[in-house]
């Protein structure tokens, strides 16, 4: 019996070939598109999860004292390991991580096994507490991972480094240096490790014991030093909540009640597996952060176009009712069952649906380069590596074959077998229940063409403002520290060279400027304030523009202003000496102090600029002479406005900076960048959260233009004899195209209005999450709709001018 139904089913599909195409390519594009969400949904929630103990494994998150309001970050001071491991016996280990260098490159010189020495450059270097191991899982290759942290000037190093650096992993013993002449810090590798899967929050390539640093166990108590990243790891019978209220009590133990009550100063646990993806408003010092609002907004879309491949598959085979009438009748009539009749419109959506996801596993392997360039991610269509797509692909043919086979099975099969041998069928199926189904359609084709352009308006929006500086034609070259003094010999090559307009010498470039501090004012009620601190010589505001208020810049001889500081807007204000709107000349002269030492003197206010990336607020800035007294970091750089506008004059000027580093450094690794491009990265996990919603808009629309086609030939099917008689009386082609189309305009309405609600609200929640952000335009919502109504005015030409073609005398013979 199932073999005669596959026959019937395979002939019908060789019979209907075109129909057969639109329903398989719906469904496969559909089954596709789900796979490789599902793929990327999957990897952001497998964060973290290949720790053995990952769900015991906790990071300890502290009140972000160094802004205003609440909010937490994950880092917190030395003292905070210290305070846990004394007062929270619950804490079975607790471990700390920390960038030692402060995230900058570093040069790494090694001699490798002929006797050379080479010279490398890398950031991703992270020191940690010697009981690592027993938090973390690593997965050793060579040395002994428990006891590789024990030593000072110990380090792990993971597979790939080794075989950067050596061209093979059998280097436990070797010794490599960290650091630039004269500063570097020489350590042994004790062990070769696995590279951590990518689906980790942190990640490096050199691990090195915490013990190396002398200044860490100097300043082992304090909880200020808030660069420290840190974790316990608690029992399974253990209650985090019980530990978390031992850690709330804490901070007024180890620090000064006064603080303690006015910075709300608190700790809270966050568990390892909600980093990747709940960590929007909680910095993570160590990486990237996903979003568990992308993770839900693409699942949802995943779902919604696989049920429109399937409410396509329904809407085709009920537009082809016609050619089945008969022969379902006689089949009736030989005595065929419902329950048989149905079945077999199962059967033949099974096979659809198998043949589809064949061919969906085909475009989902071919998509796959594209959507992992779109995502960042490196994602498989493996069996071996995702063994659930096994249970997965053969859930995704039942389930589409009973979701799309289930409404024509009942469709076709509930008229009485005289009236089908007759030709007396008038309407196939329940109206209400089609005309549902074309809004739901509508509603997500608008719902998702709407959020796309809303989102590409926010982005546009904040890519276009006004920076408050130039950006454009600025390069940037780091590691000048590894130059030393000869950094000014770098530099006046730079100024004596015509493919240069400005040089300047500064510890801090935009969109990377992370170096925060407290200030005190005087003579304001302000106690002091947390402003982000730069340092740079006398050309630094004019080569990026920075447009000047009050005051002076630096000058260019220095000497004189070594206590001095110029302000941004946003710290004149906030640090109390000035209201928004007021006089800018009020603030010269005035003082600041930074920590006990001597005050430095305001000199200069600048309009504020964006020096982070531009979803976030400007914040207070101080601007620091480059050779002031005081803590900077060790990264120095010089950025140089590049005169041409080519390609080929960039690449001359790019060639002429990287011989004069040759000539002064001997030989260091060099790197450059332009800022516009770093700024353009800051905006990298919203550029691929939009070009995927892009990418499902589109695969949406065909996919719901597949589905249109089918309810547009239903519709002309219906009404080809009305279609002829109208034409006998002089109908054109127009007014049957308005004809057909009216309705689709009445469904078009309500599909409008659900849309545009649902992407307004998604939407507004989306953007929320920006400080600077777009208003919403009704102009949007205009143009989804015009896009809709030109689709349907297309699909109708094109269908019912294939219709219209007929002779009318053909169409009528049996009236």
């Amino acid at each position: 019996m199932f073999l005669h139904k596959l026959k019937i089913a395979i002939r019908l599909m060789i019979r209907q070939r075109f129909f057969s195409f639109l329903n398989v390519s719906g469904l496969a594009v559909g089954s596709a598109c789900f796979l490789l969400i599902y793929l990327f949904v999957k990897d952001e929630l497998s964060y973290d999860k290949f720790h053995e103990r990952s769900e015991n494994i906790y990071r300890v998150n502290m009140t972000n004292i160094w802004v205003q309001g609440n909010d937490f970050f994950g880092s917190t001071g030395p003292g905070v390991a210290k305070a846990i491991r004394n007062d929270v016996p619950d804490a079975k280990e607790v471990v700390r991580l920390h960038h030692p260098f402060y995230g900058a490159t570093q040069l790494i010189t090694i001699t490798n096994d002929n006797g050379e020495t080479r010279s490398f450059e890398d950031a991703s270097i992270l020191a940690a507490d010697s009981n690592f191991h027993k938090v973390f899982t690593l997965l050793p290759i060579s040395g002994d991972p428990e006891t590789a942290l024990y030593n000072p000037r110990s380090l792990i190093m993971n597979e790939s480094t080794a075989l950067r650096y050596f061209g093979h992993t059998d280097v436990v013993g070797k010794h490599i240096l960290i650091g630039r002449e004269g500063k570097s810090i020489s350590f042994r590798v004790t062990a070769v490790i696995e590279d951590l899967p990518e689906q980790s929050h942190f990640s490096f390539n050199l691990l090195v014991s915490m013990s190396s640093f002398p200044n860490i166990k100097r300043r082992e108590n304090t909880w200020w030093w808030t660069t420290f990243v840190t974790y316990i790891l608690i029992d399974e019978q253990t209650n985090p909540e019980t530990v978390e209220r031992k850690l709330a009590a804490l901070p007024a133990r180890y620090n000064n009640q006064e603080d303690v009550d006015r910075l709300n100063w608190t700790l809270k646990l966050q568990p390892l597996e909600s980093i990747r993806l709940y960590s929007q408003n909680i910095p993570n010092r160590l990486g990237e952060v996903g979003s568990i609002q992308a993770v839900m907004m693409f699942s949802v879309v995943a779902i919604l176009i696989l049920l429109l491949s399937c409410v396509n598959f329904m809407n085709l085979s009920t537009a082809r009712y016609a050619d089945r009438v008969k022969e379902i009748g006689i089949q009736k009539v030989l005595g065929s069952t419902g329950f048989s009749l149905k079945s077999q419109f199962i059967v033949e959506a099974m096979i659809y649906s198998l043949i589809s996801i064949i061919i969906g596993l085909g475009l989902a392997e071919l998509g796959k380069i594209l959507f992992n360039q779109i995502s960042g991610k490196s994602l498989s269509i493996n069996f071996f590596n995702n063994p659930e797509l096994l249970l997965i692909v053969p859930c995704l043919v039942v389930v589409i074959g009973l979701l799309a086979g289930s409404y024509p099975a009942w469709v076709l099969t509930r008229f009485q077998p005289v009236d089908a041998l007759k030709g007396k069928v008038k309407g196939m199926g329940n109206v209400q229940f089609r005309n549902v189904l074309v809004v739901f359609q509508f509603s997500i084709s608008i719902g998702l063409v709407s959020i796309a352009f809303l989102i590409k308006d926010q982005l546009h929006f904040l890519k276009n403002k006004d920076l408050g500086f130039d950006q454009e034609h600025v390069v940037a070259v780091p590691h000048m520290e590894w130059l030393g003094a000869n950094h000014e010999a770098f530099m006046n090559a730079l100024e004596n060279s015509t493919s240069f307009s400005g040089v300047s010498y500064t510890n801090s470039v935009p969109p990377d400027t992370w170096n925060q501090d407290l200030l005190q004012p005087m003579g304001t009620d302000v106690k002091e304030l947390s402003v982000t601190l730069m340092n740079a010589d006398a050309n630094f505001s004019d080569m990026l523009g920075l447009k000047l208020l009050a005051g002076r810049n630096f000058f260019p001889e220095g000497a004189g202003d070594l206590k001095s500081v110029i302000l941004n807007e946003s710290a004149a204000i906030n640090l109390g000496y000035i209201k928004r709107g007021e006089d800018p000349d009020k603030v010269i002269g005035k003082q600041i102090k930074y920590y006990m030492d001597e005050p430095f003197r305001i000199i200069g206010v600048v309009r504020d600029f964006h020096f982070w990336a531009l979803n976030l607020e400007v914040e207070p800035l101080a601007i620091f002479h480059k050779d002031a007294d005081m803590w900077q970091p060790d990264g120095k750089f010089v950025i140089a406005r590049l005169t041409g506008q080519s390609s080929a004059e960039y690449k001359e000027a790019i060639g002429y900076i990287e011989s004069q580093w040759d000539k002064i450094s001997g030989g260091l690794p060099f790197s450059y960048y332009f800022i516009d491009d770093r700024f353009d990265d800051a905006f990298k996990a919203e550029t691929r959260f939009g070009k995927i919603i892009d990418s499902a808009t589109f695969l949406a629309l065909f996919i719901a233009t597949l589905g249109l086609t089918g309810l547009i030939t239903y519709t002309t099917e219906q009404r080809t004899k009305e279609f002829g008689i109208r034409k006998v009386l002089g109908a054109t082609m127009m007014q049957l195209i308005t004809l057909i189309s009216r309705d689709f305009f009445k469904l078009l309405a309500f599909a409008m209005v659900i849309g545009t609600v649902a992407s307004i609200l998604f939407t507004q929640n989306w953007l929320s999450s920006y400080p600077i952000r777009v208003p919403i335009s009704p102009m949007i919502f205009i143009l989804t709709t015009l896009c809709v109504v030109v689709l349907i005015l297309a699909i109708n030409s094109i269908i019912v001018g294939i219709n219209t073609q007929k002779n009318p005398s053909t169409i009528l013979r049996d009236e």
